[in-house]
C-alpha cells in the first residue's frame, strides 16, 4: 500500500517537472519560472494625471454638446445612521448632526421619453415586444426567438426523455 502512494507521489511530481521541459507549440517549454512570478506594472502616473486634466478640461465648460448633458453645482446633507452607514438627502432628519456638502460639475442627463406600449389588442402576437428605443436595432426580437428556440430544445428534451 505505500509502495502505491509512493509511486503515485513520484508519477505526480514527475508529471510537474515534466511541463518545464516539455515544448509547447511555440517551441518553448510549457511552464517556466517566469509564469510562478506576479506581473507587478505601476501604471505611468503623469500618463494618468494628464488623461485626467484632459477630461476636466472637456467638462469645465458646462455642458458636452455630444452627449446632451449638463454640468451643475449642488448642495446636499449627509449623516451617519445608527448603524454607521452614511445616509444622503437633502434635508437631514430632525435631532441628526449632519454636514453641508457642496459638489461641483454634477452631469445630468435629459429623460428618455417612454413611449405607451399598445393594448393587448392593438398587438397580434403576444411574443413579439414593443419597439424599445434603448436596446439597439432587433436585439429584442432576438432574445424573443432565442427564447421560442429554448423551448422548442426543451419540448425536444422531454420527448426524448419520455421515449427512453
Amino acid at each position: 500500500m505505500k509502495a502505491g502512494y509512493k509511486l503515485m507521489l513520484i508519477l505526480l511530481l514527475g508529471g510537474l517537472v515534466g511541463l518545464f521541459f516539455i515544448k509547447g507549440p511555440e517551441g518553448e517549454p510549457i511552464l517556466s519560472l517566469s509564469d510562478f512570478k506576479p506581473d507587478v506594472s505601476i501604471p505611468d502616473t503623469q500618463a494618468l494625471m494628464n488623461q485626467v486634466d484632459a477630461i476636466r478640461a472637456n467638462f469645465a465648460d458646462g455642458a458636452d454638446a455630444d452627449s446632451n448633458t449638463a454640468s451643475y453645482s449642488a448642495s446636499y446633507y449627509r449623516w451617519q445612521d445608527n448603524e454607521g452607514n452614511w445616509q444622503f438627502g437633502d434635508r437631514p432628519p430632525p435631532g441628526v448632526n449632519a454636514e453641508l456638502m457642496t459638489s461641483n460639475n454634477i452631469s445630468v442627463v435629459p429623460a428618455v421619453e417612454i413611449r405607451e406600449s399598445p393594448t393587448a389588442s392593438q398587438q397580434t402576437d403576444s411574443r413579439q415586444p414593443a419597439e424599445n428605443p434603448l436596446l439597439p436595432g432587433n436585439a429584442l426580437n432576438t432574445l424573443c426567438q432565442a427564447a421560442d428556440i429554448e423551448g422548442q430544445l426543451q419540448q425536444s428534451l422531454e420527448e426524448r426523455k419520455a421515449a427512453l
